[in-house]
């Protein structure tokens, strides 16, 4: 801790009575009521700890209430009932795309698809969005790239459940769930995002945690295309983000030195605008709209660059065929649009096909007429 940090936890002790001093110094052991088998855990670091909807046990079957994930590929359904002490999974689904492991990172299970088709949400440590089949042994339904790095968050909005956060590298997103592309991508922040969490209250308002322990704080709806305020919270990386709602509406920040802040969100960031609910249904219905725009436009442009492709090679057969000099030399023509497998022979030491010379009587004959012309010959 610096100095001021190092005078504020005095000034706070000094603050509280002896009773509370006692209390707060005082350790809580605790024993673990449930402890996982070897056999049973992952084999990698625990990424990402959700506890199931309610519905969860419909879905899966059985009393299943926590699901864990882990770069090892593999994703745990585990129950909190058990005779003894040792636990095990309830379920373990293996995760593979293309022949390949997936590394999940985080998840979410509060999707619509959820209680009907068994389909839940993962972010891995590629950059991938993915959703998931519970029932088909954690097959892969659908895959996106979504970021660079990590996908360090992943949540639903409270206020439109078909609308999803994803963070990542030194950005966030927003996706729909039957649209392949984000309906909105932030600007890049100075320092890698590490958390990202949606407002409680708001439904315009995000909160986006930094590894340089700055706090973004964006309201969609004032600006889109930079934070509406940044927070100095920590010397270190913002690790965790969680709202904490009381009396008053309150944002939990942790960091990777083991400190936790507890911050007061200001009256005009926790309670919600007029109609602020539907300003972003018309936020997000206008990002659709360009978004089906630009797929529409770019579907159109490749088709074009097609036509035009097909109309050149006709053109250079059609100069080919017309050329003035002998048949044979226009046989060797080469398509212009091929020039990779030229390349490519040319590279592996293959010689290119050879025009054909002209008979040789021909070319003396062409050559002698040339110079009468010239007045060269007598």
């Amino acid at each position: 801790l610096n100095d001021s940090e190092k005078e504020a936890e005095k000034r706070a002790r000094d603050a509280l009575s002896p009773e509370e001093v006692s209390t707060v110094r005082k350790t809580i052991t605790m024993r673990p009521r449930l402890i996982s088998t070897v056999e049973g855990s992952h084999t990698c670091p625990i990424t990402d700890l959700v506890w199931l909807p309610p519905h969860a046990p419909d879905c899966v079957g059985g009393d299943v209430r926590l699901a864990t994930c882990s770069p090892d590929g593999q994703i745990r359904l585990w129950t909190i009932e058990s005779t003894t002490i040792l636990w095990a999974p309830k379920l373990r689904l293996r995760l593979q795309f293309e022949s390949r492991p997936v590394s999940p990172a985080c998840m979410s299970f509060s999707g619509l698809e959820w209680p009907d088709q068994g389909h839940f949400l993962l972010g891995t440590e590629e950059g991938q969005l993915i959703v998931v089949d519970a029932h088909r042994n954690g097959s892969l339904v659908n895959t996106v790239d979504a970021h660079a790095g990590p996908v360090v968050a992943l949540e639903r909005s409270p206020f439109h459940k078909d609308m999803l956060l994803a963070a990542g590298d030194w950005s966030f997103t927003i996706w729909k769930d039957d649209i392949p592309r984000p309906l909105f991508t932030s600007m890049n922040a100075p320092s890698p995002i590490t958390c990202a969490i949606w407002s409680a209250t708001r439904p315009a308002v995000i909160f986006v945690g930094r590894r340089d322990g700055n706090l973004e704080v964006w309201d969609l709806l004032e600006r889109s295309h930079e934070p509406s305020s940044v927070v100095t919270v920590t010397s270190c990386a913002v690790t965790t983000l969680s709202p904490l709602r009381r009396k008053e509406v309150l944002l939990v920040v942790g960091d990777s030195h083991g400190t936790l802040h507890i911050l007061d969100i200001p009256w005009n960031l926790r309670r919600p605008m007029p109609n602020e609910e539907r300003l972003m249904g018309a936020f997000y219905q206008q990002e659709i709209d360009r978004v089906q725009y630009m797929s529409t436009r770019m579907q159109f442009r490749a088709d074009e660059l097609k036509q035009k492709e097909e109309e050149m090679r006709a053109r250079a057969r059609l100069v080919c065929s017309n050329h003035s000099e002998p048949r044979n030399a226009c046989s060797n023509f080469q398509d212009p649009w091929q020039g990779d497998d030229m390349d490519a022979g040319a590279a592996s030491g293959e010689d290119l096909p050879e025009t054909k010379s002209m008979d040789e009587a021909t070319q003396r004959a062409m050559e002698e007429e040339f110079r009468k012309r010239l007045g060269l010959v007598v």
